[in-house]
């Protein structure tokens, strides 16, 4: 039976049990098309080197040529070799027959018959093709474990996948060489014709052919350029043409027009003790602009923490309730729920009805909120995951405001937006925006970003502490303490760890030290694990002042806003991810005095990017260049691919191609050509 790229990948093998047929099916390749989603991490044209050319350390390296001797040598802890054993490093070396140039091979760990091999290529003195990469040792050339043959290379690229749920790159080679030769004639164009003439791109049978070594053509690399451009191309068409799509059908559904009149708006306005700033009254205006059209509003606001993005919340939610619509807020933990409508009824006092609802509440009061959410007596609902629940429903819900939505699955922000069609809804995250992320999103939404922090808004010191200064540091924590300032102090984890347990930095040890290093204070601990009542009552007695050390685990990281908190103690930095630092940081200096961070720097730290994240976090203050740093420090992403860090197999693609706002934002221009005609 005739196979098409619509074939099941099962038809590629003899069986469908067949351990590489099961690997790729685990990966999401299930159809023999699927398989050109697989791009190599390197295409290197297949050349001879030129007569007197010189050879490039790192290059890349393909020659006919001979053996000229070859000889075996054996590592300093090798003893005992015998005959079938492998673990002798082969050395031969091998003469180019256009450049005359003599390089160095070296096969390490290498069975006998490997030997063998290469001694009969010296003996009978045959022509073969080694392929490789060049590294220059005491200012010779040599290449380390080469491809070795008879024949001339068919392909005319040099490829390298990356593994594949345990599959190597030679394994994936082999399943290309499977698929039929007549299926790389019969490839379907996915992008629009006139978009390929327009842009001068390669047919997706061409570029499938030279991406994956099919082509009978010569390869250069302008050839290579021109398909990698295509392939980010492609990928970023269609996901912003399924970006836009899928915003054309949430906004199918037409919205409630919300409207404010300037003497309300000022009113609002001035239920704030402060100004806003400039990027704020910018993003109200962006706003109110969506919230009066009759398609939904979709924005997400972004900003750095303490630049105010909860000010936003609270004047969306005002507009939406002067227009008789209710508000659903919801948060990813129930310390930030709790925080939220604290603060949402510390603002807007008794105008409005404002309630709280968690997973960890009775029945019998959720079910009251359920019935005054139905009923309409209940204004603006804040909550966890407990509002996607199938029980609760809305009288007349306008507005959804999602909290640090990066926290969130894409399923469980549609399960709130579904409770009514055609609701505003308005996303929020102190996270800056990655760019796979920003990709996912270009064309569906709309983005605000404030970047001017508030005018009261003080530097905060960061400064690494280490055994030696160890006790300064407790000095000054008692001097601010003192001064009627309040404190926290982070761990990464409430009880010891079964792997770790000489480590005595966990929050229960560490909160019992600190009581007796300040016995004259109010020490107390907050973790997740405390029951609801206990966490409400902690809380309100921080804020209030009534403790003024607080023992916590990184559940303070967002939506903690204590004015009076000026300092910060993190233990066991290397534990925590530059983003949450940041946002730990973030949790002092807000009451408009100087806020103090201290990275607690234990003698366990040896692992060296470990280190170097923390010296990143003590040089920076930007959350926009922490995010940078942090991208730097883990690996790039892929904005092409699925992967949040490491090594993306198109790693040099920014480096070819700019790929910013605008090479967005003229996608989107082609996308939107695309779907007019």
């Amino acid at each position: 039976m005739e196979k098409s790229w619509e074939s099941s990948i099962d038809t590629l093998f003899k069986t469908r049990n067949t351990k590489t047929c099961v690997a790729l099916k685990e990966a999401g390749y299930i159809l023999i098309k699927d398989l050109l989603q697989i791009l190599p991490s390197k295409i290197i044209p297949l050349k001879q080197p030129q007569p007197n050319a010189p050879l490039e350390d790192k290059a890349f390296f393909y020659s006919q040529g001979e053996i000229l001797k070859v000889w075996k040598t054996f590592p300093q802890s090798f003893s005992n070799y015998k005959k079938g054993n492998k673990g002798a490093i082969v050395n031969a070396h091998f003469r180019c027959l256009l450049s005359h140039e003599v390089i160095k091979l070296m096969w390490f760990n290498a069975f006998p018959n490997l030997f063998d091999k290469i001694k009969s290529y010296e003996e009978e003195r045959n022509s073969l093709y080694i392929k490789g990469f060049i590294n220059f040792f005491k200012n010779k050339p040599q290449i380390i474990s080469p491809s070795i043959s008879t024949q001339e290379d068919p392909q005319n690229v040099y490829l390298e996948y990356q593994t594949i749920n345990f599959l190597k790159n030679k394994d994936i080679k082999k399943v290309f060489e499977r698929v039929p030769e007549y299926m790389w004639d019969n490839i379907k164009e996915t992008l629009p014709p006139s978009i390929v003439r327009e842009k001068e791109l390669p047919t997706k049978k061409k570029w499938a052919k030279l991406i994956h070594g099919k082509s009978n053509q010569p390869v250069s690399n302008e050839d290579i350029t021109q398909a990698n451009y295509r392939t980010l191309y492609e990928k970023v068409f269609l996901q912003i043409h399924q970006n836009i799509t899928e915003r054309k059908e949430y906004q199918y559904h037409k919205s409630q027009q919300l409207s404010v009149s300037q003497s309300d708006l000022k009113s609002i306005f001035k239920l704030f003790p402060f100004d806003l700033t400039t990027d704020q009254t910018n993003v109200i205006k962006e706003i109110l602009k969506d919230l009066n059209s009759s398609k939904p509003m979709v924005r997400l606001l972004q900003g750095d923490v303490g630049t105010g993005k909860t000010c936003i919340a609270i004047i969306a939610s005002s507009i939406a309730i002067q227009n008789n619509t209710q508000v659903a807020l919801m948060c990813p933990t129930e310390s930030l729920a709790q925080q939220h409508f604290i603060e949402f009824k510390s603002i807007l006092n008794s105008s409005c009805s404002i309630e709280l609802i968690l997973g960890s509440q009775s029945q019998n009061h959720k079910n009251k909120i359920k019935q005054g959410l139905q009923k309409g007596s209940i204004n603006i609902i804040v909550g966890t995951h407990a509002l996607i629940q199938d029980s609760v429903s809305f009288f007349n819900l306008g507005l959804v405001i999602i909290d640090e939505q990066q926290k969130f699955g894409v399923n469980q922000k549609n399960l709130l937006l579904e409770k009514s069609k055609g609701v505003h809804s308005l996303y929020i995250s102190a996270t800056p925006i990655p760019r796979d992320l920003k990709l996912a999103q270009f064309g569906k939404i709309d983005l605000s970003i404030i970047k001017t922090q508030p005018k009261n808004k003080k530097e905060i010191k960061t400064k690494i502490i280490t055994e030696s200064n160890f006790n300064l540091f407790l000095k000054f924590l008692k001097t601010r303490i003192s001064m009627g300032e309040q404190a926290y102090v982070v761990v990464p984890r409430i009880n010891s760890s079964d792997k770790d347990k000489k480590n005595n930095l966990y929050l229960k040890n560490i909160f019992q030290q600190f009581k007796s290093l300040f016995p004259d204070y109010n020490v107390d601990s907050f973790h997740g694990e405390m029951p609801l009542v206990k966490k409400e009552e902690v809380f309100k007695r921080f804020h209030s002042g009534e403790i003024d050390l607080l023992c916590a685990t990184s559940i303070i990281e967002v939506g903690i806003n204590v004015p009076n908190a000026t300092t910060i103690a993190i233990f066991k930095p290397d534990c925590f991810g530059l983003s949450s630092l940041h946002q730990l940081r973030g949790r002092v200096g807000r009451g408009g005095k100087p806020g103090f961070c201290f990275i607690i720097k234990t003698k366990e730290i040896t692992n060296h990017q470990s280190l170097e994240r923390i010296i990143t976090f003590e040089k920076y203050r930007d959350g926009f260049k922490i995010a940078d740093e942090d991208l730097r420090l883990r690996g790039e992403g892929d904005i092409i691919g699925t992967k949040q860090s490491g090594e993306s197999p198109f790693k040099n693609l920014e480096k070819l191609f700019k790929i910013d706002e605008n090479f967005l934002f003229n996608i989107e221009q082609d996308v939107l050509k695309s779907i007019k005609t």
